[in-house]
């Protein structure tokens, strides 16, 4: 079985890709309950994206959660990452062997880093080259799992004593605090209202302003804010 968590695809993709070669199952932790069965002789692996160089929150809360059942032949991580897998082969080791479960291998491949606050996706030949060493990154997870692998086999990989330190970049950055933006003469107040399992649920207030005076001096009797939902996921 592969389990994997994905919220822009791209991890769906690998470990779809992961599970076609070894005529095995993909499943999304979404749609799994941490209590899982294994057949003597079939795989377990785990495809996760990298957050701020270690597990997503829903991955970790899942590991955490997690038994397992059975014996399986081979138990491996798969991270996806843009600039560095960081610690995420470590933190799933650790986690895992709290719960007598012994990881066997850890890998990992460099894909278009979705971060787009930071990383520009827009120029498509550079996706596009991206996209083809990912490919081939993947050919290679797929042949050192065929192989049978072992050890943290991940590129530009971390040291787990980096763990305190992502936890607390990961916090800072997905914090829910209130923060506004000026876009031309409009000011939008946007919330985060929900995050649940990787879906990310906004709020945005827009308010009218006027150049020159704080936009509550212009608001007519009356008048509402207007309100805009979006999810993403």
């Amino acid at each position: 079985m592969i389990v994997y968590f994905s919220a822009t695809g791209n991890y769906k993709y690998v470990a779809q890709r992961i599970a076609e070669a070894a005529q095995d199952t993909a499943v999304s932790i979404e749609n799994q309950e941490p209590l899982i069965s294994i057949a003597s002789g079939e795989l377990f692996g785990i495809v996760t994206p990298t957050y701020c160089w270690e597990l997503p929150g829903p991955v970790r809360t899942w590991l955490n959660s997690l038994s397992v059942s059975g014996k399986p032949a081979f138990r491996f991580v798969v991270a996806t990452y843009g600039t560095t897998p960081g610690c995420t082969g470590e933190e799933a080791k650790h986690i895992l062997k709290k719960k007598d479960i012994m990881m066997d291998a850890a890998y990992s491949v460099k894909m278009p880093d979705t971060w787009t606050p930071m990383f520009d996706l827009s120029n498509p030949e550079k996706v596009r080259q991206q996209n083809e060493y990912a490919e081939t990154e993947i050919k290679s997870v797929i042949q050192e799992i065929n192989d049978r692998s072992t050890g943290n086999q991940m590129d530009r990989k971390m040291s787990y004593p980096v763990h305190p330190f992502a936890q607390v970049f990961q916090k800072y950055i997905t914090r829910t605090k209130n923060f506004h933006i000026t876009v031309r003469n409009s000011q939008f107040n946007m919330e985060i209202i929900q995050k649940i399992t990787g879906s990310i649920e906004i709020r945005i207030q827009i308010h009218k302003a006027t150049r020159g005076l704080p936009h509550h001096h212009h608001r007519q009797r009356g008048e509402q804010d207007k309100q805009v939902k979006l999810k993403w996921i």
